[in-house]
């Protein structure tokens, strides 16, 4: 269980036991490797896990190696776009750092899919163990793609659009 968290967190973990869907929680020393290639591939301004950070990830995006997509009254409807996402096998996910700075590994995202529809709106975060495919969600129903998410996210607003 992870601990100190606010309620979407415990609400996100209590819909993982609820349909027995198993994820791992990265030790610091295995998240120090991760997220330094996660920043350093997808975000613009050198962040650092060890520093305090009040702002939302989503907002130091790479704007050369990202889209974002406003999705008007999508926020109880996500299950409307994630069940669009390919099934990556081994996907990380992550929550704002100023709520949880832990990494949860699922062995595929069709798990986590199902625990993100049933959870409350939130952002976070999802990329691919090969640091090629980064996923994120905003709140304020804005969905971001970077490296080869970026196709998926323009496939989305043409969608959302029609």
């Amino acid at each position: 269980m992870l601990n100190n968290m606010t309620f979407f967190v415990n609400d996100f973990i209590e819909v993982t036991e609820k349909n027995n869907i198993h994820f791992y929680t990265l030790s610091q020393e295995e998240s120090r490797h991760i997220f330094s290639e996660l920043f350093d591939k997808f975000f613009s301004n050198k962040l650092s896990v060890e520093k305090p950070l009040e702002i939302p990830l989503w907002q130091f995006l790479n704007k050369e190696n990202s889209i974002g997509v406003h999705l008007p009254n999508s926020a109880g409807y996500r299950e409307l776009f994630l069940n669009q996402l390919p099934n990556i096998k081994n996907v990380y996910f992550l929550f704002d750092l100023d709520f949880s700075n832990k990494i949860l590994k699922f062995n595929c995202l069709t798990d986590l899919i199902i625990v993100l529809e049933d959870s409350y709106n939130f952002n976070f975060y999802i990329f691919d163990e090969s640091f090629n495919f980064l996923l994120s969600w905003n709140k304020d129903e804005t969905l971001f793609g970077s490296g080869d998410a970026k196709e998926f996210v323009l496939k989305i607003k043409e969608s959302w659009n029609s």
